[in-house]
């Protein structure tokens, strides 16, 4: 089967996930006025061991899968078994972990939640190696109507369940109705018989590379999971279900653009990953588009946090503001970190990726508590902006350095975005120092100064780079217009 390109697969992502992130955040808004922030703590607790123990159950093998440059069919069967019984063994360890998250935070609820949101580990266990064929055969059309369809499905199941009383269970069980639509269209697009026959010498180096993957998930999730351990015990739940909701927000180019390109590229980038040169210009373009398009949103977001969640959640949601601004500098260094995630998933730098994760957790971890138990929560808050960019910026180094790109040439690609930046940060501060009759207006017209500014001013001084955006989107547009 031909494969897609990368223009044209981002785009087949990027349009059907558009449209189900419209329904997805419209729902999202809508139940978090139905539930509390007490509701969103307690599920973001519950989320310790259910999102901690899924890089476990994985294995690794999906990424493996992808990153290999030949797989036979029986080491597919075999990885799809392998992965079936780790979700069944998971499901039984989150029996047992439900009492003990209890315990430790002291609220009984826990035990039944986390007992419920572990069938997750069979579901997802189900489709995974499915949907890792198609990645790998870069069918993202596929995948792309599968993914919207179950957000919508999902979104719809979790909205009913809030407005009909289910209470913070409508939260927990939207991840795993999203698994179960999967796994049900992934299904019939893809069949793969599992077999239990497991030859562990054909599977040795797929696993002992998707070993590494897993050890690095696991990390990682250490790494995104320890602020909210430490606060569940040390904040109150509205703070920490606030806490949880900013984070949520701030979140949504990731989910909308950033984890969709990444997604897209990985396998093009493991194709490439002994073409230095290539990997070279694809890391400065993702450098050059990541400034040019999302780094934007979270300026515009900063200035505009407070009326961003007086209009969409309400006053119950105050708490929010703080951490939502924290989030808004941190995510500028989480681009350049997820991007370096991806890349060096693809040419094997594993456990590059496991040093950075363990320096993390111990530098928050550390942080967190010792700031949080002195100072108060809020002020925890700030190692985010403070100790985390200069560790993102070391691990940037790190990519940078293997493939001969140095920070010089990366601020010489970004000169002129970065004068625009500048320019908008200061218009959105003129816009936010005037007085407005109301939330609506002063969003409406920072939004829009913001929004209008940053395009006229790209328009006049940076069209050259929008020319290439364009072009790598829609490469076939402008040979066309040549032809014409």
């Amino acid at each position: 089967m031909a494969r897609m390109s990368i223009a044209k697969s981002i785009a087949w992502m990027g349009c059907t996930s558009a449209l189900g992130q419209v329904v997805t955040w419209s729902v999202t808004i809508l139940v978090a006025r139905l539930l509390t922030p007490e509701d969103y703590g307690l599920v973001a607790l519950s989320g310790l061991f259910t999102v901690f123990a899924q890089s476990v159950s994985e294995l690794g093998v999906g990424a493996a899968v992808i990153q290999r440059e030949s797989v036979t069919e029986h080491q597919i069967r075999s990885l799809y078994g392998l992965s079936l019984l780790t979700g069944v063994v998971m499901t039984l360890i989150g029996y047992l972990a439900g009492p003990v998250l209890a315990w430790i935070f002291s609220d009984e609820r826990l035990s039944n939640l986390v007992a419920f949101q572990s069938l997750i580990f069979i579901v997802a266990a189900m489709k995974s190696m499915q949907r890792n064929v198609l990645v790998r055969e870069t069918r993202f059309d596929l995948i792309a109507k599968v993914e919207t369809i179950s957000r919508i499905g999902t979104s719809c199941c979790t909205l009913a369940m809030a407005a009909t009383g289910f209470g913070y269970w409508a939260l927990a069980a939207q991840w795993l109705l999203i698994e179960f639509f999967q796994f049900i269209m992934f299904s019939r697009i893809e069949r793969i018989r599992p077999t239990l026959l497991i030859r562990y010498s054909e599977i040795r180096d797929i696993l002992y590379f998707g070993i590494g993957i897993m050890v690095r998930s696991i990390f990682f999730q250490l790494y995104a999971l320890v602020d909210t351990a430490i606060l569940g015990k040390l904040a109150t739940k509205d703070f920490l279900g606030a806490y949880g909701f900013a984070k949520q927000l701030t979140n949504m180019p990731f989910e909308k653009i950033v984890r969709i390109v990444n997604q897209v590229l990985y396998p093009y980038l493991a194709r490439n990953q002994g073409d230095i040169s290539a990997l070279r210009e694809l890391t400065l373009k993702a450098a050059e588009h990541q400034a040019l398009v999302i780094a934007p949103f979270y300026y515009i977001l900063f200035f505009c946090a407070d009326e961003t969640v007086s209009i969409l959640l309400g006053p119950n949601w105050s708490q929010a503001v703080f951490p939502l601004k924290i989030f808004c500098v941190a995510c500028l260094f989480r681009l350049a970190e997820s991007y370096n995630i991806n890349c060096m998933t693809a040419m094997g730098m594993i456990y590059e990726q496991i040093r950075y994760m363990l320096t993390l957790i111990i530098v928050l971890s550390v942080s967190i508590t010792l700031i949080a138990a002195t100072a108060g929560p809020r002020y925890s808050l700030f190692i985010w902006i403070t100790a985390y960019p200069l560790l993102s910026l070391g691990f940037s180094k790190a990519l940078l350095a293997r493939l001969g790109i140095s920070f010089a040439q990366v601020i010489s690609r970004l000169r002129r975005i970065a004068m625009i930046h500048i320019a908008l940060i200061t218009v959105m501060i003129l816009a936010s120092s005037h007085q407005y009759s109301d939330n609506f207006m002063a969003l409406a017209f920072k939004c829009g100064a913001g929004v209008g500014f940053y395009i006229v001013a790209n328009m006049l001084f940076n069209m050259e780079c929008l020319r290439k955006l364009v072009n790598n989107i829609f490469p076939n547009s402008s040979s066309n217009r040549q032809a014409a």
